[in-house]
C-alpha cells in the first residue's frame, strides 16, 4: 500500500509513516517496504534507503517514509499523506493515532490505516473506539462512508477449537499460514492458559480476558418489544438504582412482574459535561441518544440527583412501588430524601455473593425470553458491554473492570431483580444466600 500510494500520489513533499508503541514494531512495516524496494530494482532504484538504525527513513525527492515510536514530545508537526498504525491493540491511549490523523488536514486525499490482531484489554482505544464502531458499521447499524473495515475472526469464540473456524481468521490459510503449524500451536494452547490466550488473540483474532462475555446480542434483541411504561399505570413494580460517584452514568430501572415475565424500563442519566467530554466515536452516539431522549442529560458537570427524586416522586402516584434497591456506596443522602417521601427504599450491597443470585436470574429471564425490554439503545449498549467473572464456587458478577464500557443500566436491573426476589420468591425458590437488604431509618 505504501509503495503504490507513493508511486501514484500527486502530493507535494508527501510524508508516509508507520507507527507503533515501540520502534521495533514499527520497523515491521518499514522492513517490508524496504525489502520490496531492494528486490525490485526497477522501482527501488528511484528511492534512497537510509542506513541509520536510530532514524530509519526512505526518501524519493521531497517525499519520505519514516518509522515512528510512541514519543509524545517528538510527534508534533507531522503532515502525513499516508499513515499506518501497527498492532493498535497495544496502544493504551489514542494519542499517536490522533496526532497522525489531525496532521492530515492539509492533504487532499490522505489515507489512515490501522492493522492489528486482537488483544487483551478492551478498555484500550483499539477495541473501545475502533472495533466497536467497525462492528456497528458492518452490521449496518451506522453509516460511515469514509471508513473501510474488515475483521477476520471466528464466528463463535466458543468454537475456537474447531479447525474450520481457524480458516475464517486466516484468509491466507494454506499459503502463508501453515495448517500443521496452527495444529501444533493449538496443542500447546490446550496445555497452557497463557498459550491459549496467545493462540486466541494472535491466530484467531479473539479478544481475550479472564472475564467472560455474558449476554449475546441476538438473545437480548429477541427480548425487545415496542413497550410504553404508561401502559403499566397502577401495577406493582420494583426499582433498581445504580448511582455514579460524580460524573458517570447512573441508571434507574423499573421492573414490572407480570405472570412469568418481567417488563423493564430504564431511565439513564448523564451530566451535561460528560455528553461533550467524549471525543471518540462513542461520544457521537451518546449525543444522539441524548437528542432522542433515550438518556436524560442533567445540567452541570456532576450528577443532580434531584432528577431522580422528581422521577420517583411522580412514579409513586402512578405505580405500586413495592421496593427500591440502590447501591449504598453513593446513596446515603439520596436514601434519606427518598425515605422522607415514604418510599420503600433499601440499600443493596454489590458484593459477589449478593449480586450472584439476581445476576443468574437476569440471565435466566433473558435466555428464556421472559424478560421484555423497550429496546432502549443505551441499555442495549450496556448489556453488550457486560462481562462476568466467576468464583470457584460458581458465583457470578458483572466485572466492571473488564467490561467494554459502561454497565450501569445492567447493574440497576440486577439490583431491581434482587429486591424483587427478596420480596416475592417463595422459600423454595430463594437461593441459599439471598441478597440481603440494609434498611435505613428515616430521620425526623
Amino acid at each position: 500500500m505504501i509503495i503504490i500510494e507513493w508511486l501514484i500520489a500527486d502530493e507535494q513533499a508527501a510524508e508516509f509513516y508507520t507507527a507503533a508503541t515501540k520502534l521495533t514494531q514499527a520497523m515491521e512495516v518499514y522492513n517490508a517496504v524496504r525489502g520490496i524496494l531492494r528486490k525490485t530494482p526497477e522501482i527501488g532504484n528511484e528511492f534512497y534507503i537510509s542506513q541509520s538504525r536510530l532514524r530509519p527513513y526512505i526518501s524519493k525527492g521531497e517525499d519520505s517514509f519514516t518509522a515512528l515510536a510512541y514519543e509524545p514530545d517528538k510527534l508534533d508537526g507531522l503532515n502525513p499523506h499516508v499513515a499506518i498504525v501497527d498492532e493498535y491493540h497495544a496502544h493504551k491511549f489514542s494519542y499517536m493515532a490522533d496526532v497522525l490523523l489531525s496532521g492530515m488536514g492539509n492533504r487532499e486525499n490522505p489515507l489512515f490505516s490501522i492493522i492489528t490482531t486482537a488483544g487483551f484489554n478492551k478498555n484500550y482505544p483499539c477495541y473501545k473506539d475502533e472495533r466497536l464502531s467497525a462492528v456497528m458499521m458492518l452490521k449496518g447499524e451506522i453509516e460511515l462512508n469514509h471508513y473501510f473495515s474488515i475483521i477476520y475472526t471466528v464466528d463463535d469464540p466458543e468454537k475456537w477449537e474447531d479447525e474450520n473456524e481457524w480458516r475464517k481468521s486466516n484468509p491466507n490459510w494454506g499459503v502463508s499460514v501453515d495448517a500443521n503449524f496452527m495444529r501444533n500451536q493449538f496443542i500447546e494452547a490446550k496445555r497452557s492458559r497463557s498459550k491459549e490466550a496467545n493462540f486466541k488473540t494472535k491466530h484467531l483474532n479473539i479478544w481475550y480476558s479472564n472475564a467472560t462475555s455474558w449476554i449475546k446480542a441476538d438473545d437480548w434483541e429477541k427480548c425487545g418489544e415496542e413497550l410504553y411504561i404508561e401502559d403499566f399505570k397502577g401495577q406493582e413494580c420494583y426499582i433498581g438504582i445504580d448511582l455514579a460517584a460524580t460524573k458517570d452514568f447512573c441508571a434507574l430501572v423499573y421492573i414490572f412482574p407480570k405472570e412469568d415475565n418481567i417488563y423493564i424500563f430504564p431511565k439513564i442519566y448523564i451530566p451535561e459535561s460528560m455528553v461533550f467530554e467524549r471525543e471518540n466515536f462513542m461520544g457521537n452516539i451518546i449525543r444522539e441518544w441524548a437528542d432522542e431522549k433515550y438518556i436524560t442529560v442533567t445540567p452541570g458537570n456532576v450528577h443532580d440527583y434531584s432528577f431522580i427524586i422528581e422521577e420517583l416522586g411522580k412514579s409513586m402516584t402512578e405505580y405500586q412501588i413495592k421496593k427500591i434497591g440502590m447501591d449504598q456506596a453513593f446513596a446515603t443522602n439520596l436514601m434519606v430524601d427518598l425515605l422522607d417521601m415514604d418510599l420503600p427504599v433499601e440499600s443493596y450491597r454489590q458484593g459477589r455473593m449478593y449480586m450472584s443470585p439476581p445476576s443468574k436470574e437476569f440471565e435466566r429471564f433473558v435466555l428464556s425470553g421472559n424478560l421484555i425490554h423497550n429496546q432502549n439503545p443505551a441499555l442495549s449498549w450496556m448489556v453488550g458491554n457486560a462481562y462476568i467473572k466467576t468464583d470457584p464456587i460458581g458465583n457470578i458478577q458483572v466485572d466492571k473492570q473488564q467490561s467494554d464500557d459502561k454497565v450501569d443500566g445492567v447493574i440497576a436491573t440486577i439490583i431491581g431483580i434482587g429486591v424483587y426476589m427478596n420480596d416475592k420468591l417463595s422459600d423454595a425458590q430463594v437461593p441459599e444466600t439471598p441478597a440481603p437488604a440494609v434498611r435505613f431509618i428515616k430521620r425526623g
